[in-house]
């Protein structure tokens, strides 16, 4: 893992252009083409690169650090927990560097949570929130503690049947872990249509507009003290 790590630093150079001046913009890339030059310098001549590995991505540590004070700052941690999408990148040694921000994980399958339970120091800043979860997925994340979102009101049963069974979990949901249950808000398509989960037809959550299901999910949590959370996406 030490060898496979992603360079964000090109794509924050590309996208600051549009609001720096002339003379700015040229020190910036300057800047960031000899940082760029010196780590391959660096990975050349310690043989990370060579002709049996000519394939390398570079994460830059500073950069996501920098990253995760700066959203801290802007948003409160005590108020706020920060989560980073496992998907956009599994790799182990780089998730324990976003567990040493004090970042969390939000994991959408069973392998991306192994990987977030191998990774956090704590596994109440794990979300287990994959729209299509099987009863032994659904399982294994509650009796590790993760905090959980339903997609539908089928997987809110099953753990609720499950937490009811087990006094030991449903008061530890209730006082320290989460349950949530995901709505679609049904908003509209938004920006670019193809990415939209907030259609009236959208097939991940429930549907907030439908007959009866704002009722439902009102009765729901008024029951199940463990019932903390409302997971919204409304698309990318």
């Amino acid at each position: 893992t030490g060898h496979i790590t992603v360079f964000r630093r090109c794509y924050h150079t590309c996208y600051s252009f549009s609001t720096m001046s002339s003379k700015n913009k040229t020190e910036q890339v300057i800047m960031s083409t000899s940082r760029v030059e010196c780590v391959l310098k660096k990975a050349i001549g310690i043989s990370v690169i060579s002709q049996d590995k000519p394939f390398v991505l570079f994460f830059d540590k500073d950069a996501f650090v920098g990253a995760a004070k700066d959203l801290k700052r802007a948003f409160d941690s005590h108020c706020f927990l920060h989560t980073v999408a496992v998907k956009a990148n599994p790799t182990l040694s780089i998730m324990k560097i976003a567990d040493a921000c004090d970042l969390g994980f939000e994991s959408a399958s069973l392998g991306e949570l192994t990987q977030s339970l191998r990774a956090s120091s704590l596994k109440t800043r794990i979300v287990f929130d994959s729209p299509v979860k099987t009863t032994k997925e659904i399982q294994f994340a509650l009796n590790n503690g993760v905090n959980v979102n339903a997609d539908n009101f089928m997987e809110l049963e099953k753990i609720i049947h499950f937490l009811e069974n087990n006094k030991k979990l449903y008061d530890y949901y209730t006082t320290t872990g989460r349950i949530g249950l995901r709505i679609n808000p049904q908003v509209g398509a938004g920006t670019i249509s193809s990415h939209s989960t907030g259609l009236a037809t959208s097939k991940f959550g429930v549907g907030l507009e439908d007959e009866g299901v704002r009722q439902q999910i009102v009765s729901v949590f008024k029951k199940y003290p463990f019932l903390k959370m409302l997971h919204v996406h409304s698309g990318s």
